[in-house]
């Protein structure tokens, strides 16, 4: 027997509408997963582009290569409230200057800023905004690209500080500045020459608790801590920053004005009768198998690849 003769049930991403993500199998409907999300949220298409999705529409994301994958994540909120528009006073500079660019950025767009250390050495050089009160871990990420220079480094200026050198020429990191702030870091190859950069903090470990004061500085030789040098020409391109909380970044969630909230997904059937194992498979290609069979099966959140029945 075949698992397609096996199974009760099969789910593979392909047709949706909105709150509806169809299954393979059975083929009468009944095993169509029922969607919700009470908000936008963004996903990557099929030519590597990030958009936006309207609510209660299930996200086919193509951000793990390979095949489409129903992207499910939790409620998360954008702190930043200009996360495109880098001119806005809100994004306080210090010695660079931020310039708008032709350079397509990740959606397809011209919406990237030119990030340009002003001309001298030393200093902070960087854009920057700083957070009070924070509890929990936050996430820091922001798109970037190189120009003509080649790093970009997210940090924190307040005490004690932690910092993330990336390499935009070749998707590598490196923690400059390491300290009980920092918890991890990650680098996203997002096609065209743009990368995902990330870095996780624990706001109660700096001096005055709750407090991350996030930047964005350009590196020329990628070794730079906290003084940083510049021709007042050159730089990198940078889009679509986030602070979120939590302890990993979730797909963009653009803002202009203020901070935005992307609601929950959410993707449930009714169990069919005689199911005794549910087989979730995910992008990275990790599985969740489950034994403990509920009556309504809710998918788990990731990145969902499949899900057999049987």
């Amino acid at each position: 027997m075949s698992t397609y003769d096996d199974a009760s049930l099969i789910y593979y991403p392909s047709g949706y509408k909105a709150s509806k993500a169809y299954s393979l199998k059975p083929t009468d409907g009944s095993g169509d997963l029922t969607f919700t999300r009470a908000s936008t949220a963004t996903r990557v298409n099929a030519a590597g582009l990030i958009e936006d999705v309207a609510a209660n529409v299930p996200r086919l994301d193509n951000s793990q290569g390979g095949c489409s994958t129903l992207l499910l994540e939790p409620q998360r909120t954008n702190l930043i409230p200009y996360s495109e528009d880098f001119s806005n006073a809100f994004w306080v500079k210090t010695s660079v200057t931020v310039t708008t660019s032709t350079v397509v950025s990740p959606d397809g767009l011209q919406g990237s800023y030119k990030l340009i250390p002003d001309n001298g050495t030393g200093g902070n050089r960087s854009i920057s905004n700083n957070y009070t009160s924070l509890t929990g871990l936050h996430t820091h990420t922001c798109f970037a690209k190189k120009g003509e220079y080649n790093y970009l480094m997210l940090r924190t200026r307040n005490s004690i500080s932690a910092g993330v050198m990336f390499d935009l020429a070749n998707g590598t990191l490196s923690v400059n500045l390491t300290s009980p702030v920092y918890v991890s870091s990650k680098i996203e190859n997002y096609g065209n020459g743009w990368y995902r950069c990330s870095i996780t903090l624990d706001p109660s470990q700096a001096d005055t608790v709750g407090q991350l004061y996030i930047s964005m500085s350009v590196g020329i030789t990628g070794s730079e801590g906290s003084s940083f040098n510049g021709d007042g020409t050159s730089g990198v391109y940078i889009w679509g920053a986030q602070l979120e909380a939590g302890s990993y970044p979730t797909s963009y969630i653009p803002t202009s004005g203020v901070a935005v909230t992307r609601v929950a997904d959410n993707a449930s059937v009714t169990t069919p009768a005689g199911v005794t194992q549910i087989t979730e498979t995910f992008g990275n290609g990790s599985t969740n198998v489950i034994t403990s069979i509920p009556a309504t099966y809710t998918a788990s959140l990731g990145n969902i690849q499949s899900i057999i029945m049987i």
